[in-house]
């Protein structure tokens, strides 16, 4: 702010320097004029003498031209007097630098600059704190301290352009506020600085499968297998290639990719029960129960289980408990329906950072719960995001795409916290 503060000054005082110079310049010019004036009076004034010493004028036309000359210098001093500017101080122009950085900090508070700037030193200084909890594995942010970290580093890579950690991070938080554009831009400047870092390459391919656009999955699907050909045991590439070869309608492509994924994640990773779910081949393969999918906390199932076996949740995590009631048309229409699917995703589009997949021919749930357990990703879950939007489809099969007649309800965006509710009416 200090140093804003003497740029505004200098500005003010150049601009003043701008407006004083030409009348300054000005009112020496008309200095000149009137000595110019005053010395043609005094020659002319020795004429009028020398001719009246001569004897070729007598006294009274001598004295005539003398006050003619007179009245003429008078005329001619008072024309350039009143043409300088009658009655002004030249005083007051020294106020103009005053009342110039006056003005100009006024217009500066009104358009809210100064809080900007405040935002911007704030974000300046907090930027390597939050770069260094974000690689740490914290990505518990606020809204605002992810507009502070994207500023702040917008900010240090305009310092440091070949910083491919720093076009990373941008693209991660970029994709956390929701601004695909912006986070694509981010990891492939990182990608081109460092083609190899496979950290890089999962969030690029991440962000590029949330735009839900044909293009860019198969760009993804390109993404994915350049990762795999560095690290063929990179099981959340397999995980992501395997949802990207789904949405492009590429079930071959998909089982195998889950296959190969299912021999690598852990007996406990929740990603397994989903994808048994979405392709039945694989359950029967790796001997998976799709039926002991999670169960919402209200139903009966949960109730066999004491509380100290069910897996615990970080106080702190992101978590969305969903509540329904159907209509009477929906109601009516339940026994067309299948599967009860929930899921979140920071735009409506991409993948979701949890979802909820539960066979209505056991039960309907009055509500279901969303959390990090339900996410397809270790590193993109709900405790990633600060919001999301809920969609909630009665679905008919079990494809992950949306057939004709189902039914489907978006949430507006919700900010995300531990104990966020949401009510539905389907």
């Amino acid at each position: 702010m200090i140093n804003l503060t003497i740029v505004l000054a200098l500005i003010a005082i150049i601009a003043s320097v701008a407006v004083v110079f030409p009348w300054l310049r000005k009112k020496h010019v008309l200095q000149l004029d009137q000595k110019r004036q005053t010395e043609l009076y005094a020659e002319k004034l020795a004429d009028i003498q020398a001719d009246l010493t001569s004897g070729n004028i007598d006294e009274q036309a001598a004295q005539a031209a003398k006050d003619d000359l007179k009245i003429q210098l008078a005329s001619e001093l008072a024309l350039n007097h009143s043409g300088h500017g009658k009655g002004f101080n030249p005083k007051l122009l020294w106020l103009l630098p005053v009342v110039t950085l006056v003005i100009a900090f006024s217009i500066y508070r009104i358009q809210g600059k100064p809080e900007q700037m405040i935002q911007f030193y704030q974000a300046k200084e907090n930027t390597p704190a939050f770069g260094q909890k974000l690689l740490s594995g914290d990505q518990n942010f606020t809204t605002e301290e992810l507009q502070q970290f994207y500023i702040g580093l917008r900010h240090q890579l305009s310092q440091k352009p070949n910083d491919a950690v720093g076009w990373l991070l941008l693209g991660r938080v970029a994709y956390s506020n929701g601004e695909l554009t912006n986070a694509i831009a981010a990891f492939e400047h990182s990608i081109k600085l460092d083609g190899s870092n496979i950290s890089a390459l999962l969030s690029y391919g991440q962000v590029l499968v949330a735009t839900n656009d044909e293009t860019y999955l198969k760009k993804a699907a390109n993404v994915y297998l350049k990762v795999l050909q560095q690290s063929p045991q990179e099981s959340e590439a397999l995980a992501m290639a395997g949802y990207v070869a789904l949405q492009l309608d590429d079930m071959e492509s998909a089982t195998q990719y889950w296959r190969f994924a299912l021999k690598l994640l852990p007996e406990n990773d929740s990603r397994r029960l989903v994808m048994a779910r979405t392709i039945p081949v694989l359950a029967e393969e790796f001997n998976i129960d799709i039926s002991s999918s999670a169960m919402p906390q209200n139903h009966p199932a949960t109730a066999d289980h004491p509380v100290s076996e069910q897996k615990t949740q970080d106080a702190n995590a992101n978590q969305i408990l969903v509540s329904f009631q159907l209509s009477d048309e929906t109601q009516a229409r339940l026994s067309e329906f299948k599967y009860l699917v929930v899921f979140a995703r920071p735009a409506l589009a991409g993948p979701p950072a949890a979802v909820v997949k539960i066979d209505l021919d056991k039960y309907f749930p009055t509500q279901v719960k969303l959390s990090d357990d339900n996410a397809m990703m270790p590193n993109f879950n709900l405790s990633s995001l600060t919001s999301a939007h809920v969609t909630v489809r009665l679905s008919k099969d079990a494809d992950v795409s949306k057939s004709e007649g189902e039914i489907e309800y978006n949430s507006e965006k919700l900010e995300l916290s531990n104990n966020t509710a949401l009510n539905i009416l389907l």
